[in-house]
């Protein structure tokens, strides 16, 4: 059997040692964060994956009411065998499946939870994408690897003495495979691959307006104008990169033709003379639950286009020490600014 063959095989005397040692050293606050981050969530089934002997599983049952259905796979049923011999707080289906091909229909989950499994998929964006495909529009996949092993000092060291007794045939398992997938942009390279475009946390990529409510007294002809993409939006750190990108392009005679706090973003709006639009803007909010939330509450109803704003006002309060935190929140929501602006008026 060759290494990384052998690195997919808990079996033997392996589940036991896991359960008794590794979880409770190593994995079991994990499991309780990944638990918790679901625990908010409206939740009706539950997918977890490479669940092990069922540290997560056993979380999960804790905090999630007893309504959500708790599904725990795993490659490997002696792994699973032990886990369900543990038992959990209420009942959960243990089942062994491969994560690679999904025993189970399209969209019947509305998340899918893996701890410290990913590293070990022989092939990550088809993993990745079979759990895109359990998962209902929606839903949400949640899942945690090791930083390089350099960062993390327990393997790190454990690793490091191993080799020193078996120069000749170094055991490289940790490094090779536990603590070998932390690249980011190779994950994100996967997600994407897999079909996950929110990955990163936007609370939006595409907008659609309607038109009867934001501009009601528009004509027919006016409609079709504004069919197609609008504009294509970039998102900037924080109010003060906005800002300064604003005085810079300013001082070569690049404005913007609409500044305007939405809620949920503050933007500046530009135009080139071909009338390609562009929406620089910054997050208000540090979730997209967040955002969600007020984009679904009495303010956003009462003005969900957003109140304009002075950049150079702006600019001025922040180089005066204004907190880049009070510029974030719209706490005005009045004049409801015409679509484009004053430029449009």
């Amino acid at each position: 059997m060759s290494g990384s063959d052998s690195d997919k095989v808990f079996a033997g005397s392996i589940p036991k040692f896991y359960e008794t040692h590794l979880v409770p050293l190593i994995f079991e606050p994990y499991a309780a964060d990944l638990a918790l981050r679901l625990a908010s969530r409206s939740l009706h089934r539950v997918l977890e994956i490479a669940a092990g002997t069922g540290v997560v599983t056993r979380h999960l049952a804790s905090v999630l009411p007893e309504r959500v259905s708790i599904v725990a796979t795993d490659l490997n049923q002696p792994m699973l065998d032990l886990g369900s011999e543990i038992g959990t707080k209420r009942p959960v289906e243990w089942r062994q499946a491969d994560a690679m091909q999904l025993p189970f229909s399209d969209g019947m989950f509305d998340a899918v939870v893996c701890q410290f499994g990913v590293m070990f998929f022989p092939e990550k964006s088809k993993a990745f994408s079979e759990a895109r495909r359990v998962l209902r529009p929606g839903g949400v996949f949640v899942f945690n690897v090791w930083d390089r092993i350099e960062e993390n000092e327990f393997a790190d060291t454990v690793t490091t003495a191993l080799e020193s007794v078996f120069p000749k045939n170094r055991p490289r398992f940790l490094a090779r495979t536990p603590y070998g997938y932390y690249d980011r942009p190779t994950i994100e390279q996967d997600l994407a691959s897999a079909g996950f475009t929110t990955y990163d946390g936007e609370h939006h990529r595409f907008a659609f307006a309607n038109l009867d409510i934001l501009k009601p007294e528009s004509t027919e002809r006016d409609r079709r104008g504004l069919i197609g993409v609008d504009h294509l939006a970039y998102t900037y750190a924080s109010v003060k990169d906005l800002l300064e990108n604003y005085s810079q392009l300013k001082t070569q005679d690049i404005k913007p033709y609409w500044c305007v706090h939405h809620g949920m973003t503050v933007s500046m709006y530009y135009a080139d003379p071909d009338g390609n639009q562009m929406e620089f803007q910054v997050d208000c909010f540090g979730s997209s639950e967040e955002a969600n939330a007020f984009m679904e509450g009495p303010h956003f109803a009462a003005n969900p286009i957003g109140v304009e704003y002075d950049p150079d006002d702006w600019l001025a309060k922040l180089r005066a020490g204004t907190p880049t935190s009070e510029f974030l929140v719209r706490t005005t929501h009045a004049p409801v600014s015409p679509i484009r602006g004053s430029f449009a008026s």
